[in-house]
C-alpha cells in the first residue's frame, strides 16, 4: 500500500498513533469517526501491509546520561559488496550507533552516535568506529541543539 492508497480515515488513524502509539481502538474512535472495531481492522491492515512497521517508545537520551549526539561521516577504502556487508554487520553490533545510512556522494555512510560525554565518544571512536571494516576516514560533528526530531508525516494530506 502506498501513501496515495491511504484514505482520510487511515491518515487520521496514523496521525493519532504517531502522536500516541498507546491509544486503544476505543480512544482512537473518539478522534476518528469510526467504530473501535473498524479502527482495529484498519490498523491490522496497515500493519500487515507494512505501512505501520512497528511501535516504539520515544526515549529521552539525556535523562539516561547520553548527552552527546554525534553525526559521523564515514569513508571506506572500497565499495565491494563483501566490504559493505562486513561494515554493516559490524556497525549494527555497536550499541552507541543509533542510525546508519548508506549515502551517495563523498561519504559512504552517515552514522548517528550517542555518548555520555566527549570522553565516552572518544572511546567509542577509538575502540569501535575506527576499527570497522574498510574505514579510512571518520569525520564527526556534534549536535548542539535538536530543532526537529519527528516522524515524517508530510506524505499524508492534512
Amino acid at each position: 500500500m502506498k501513501a496515495g492508497g491511504l484514505d482520510a480515515l487511515d491518515q487520521a488513524i496514523m496521525r493519532a498513533l504517531v502522536n500516541d502509539a498507546r491509544l486503544t481502538s476505543l480512544e482512537l474512535a473518539r478522534q476518528v469517526p469510526l467504530s473501535p472495531t473498524a479502527i482495529a481492522r484498519r490498523i491490522t491492515i496497515l500493519e500487515e501491509s507494512d505501512v505501520i512497521a512497528g511501535y516504539e517508545a520515544k526515549i529521552n537520551h539525556e535523562t539516561l546520561g547520553l548527552k552527546i549526539k554525534a553525526i559521523v561521516r564515514v569513508g571506506l577504502n572500497a565499495q565491494s559488496d563483501s566490504l559493505l556487508k562486513a561494515f554493516e554487520e559490524a556497525v549494527s553490533a555497536i550499541s552507541s550507533v543509533v542510525s546508519c545510512h548508506l549515502v551517495s556522494g563523498e561519504d559512504d555512510y552517515i552514522l548517528g552516535v550517542l555518548a555520555q560525554d566527549l570522553s565516552d565518544y572518544e572511546r567509542v571512536h577509538n575502540e569501535k568506529l575506527s576499527r570497522l571494516p574498510g574505514v579510512v576516514r571518520l569525520n564527526s560533528s556534534f549536535a548542539l541543539r535538536t530543532i526537529a526530531d519527528r516522524p515524517s508525516l508530510n506524505f499524508l494530506r492534512y
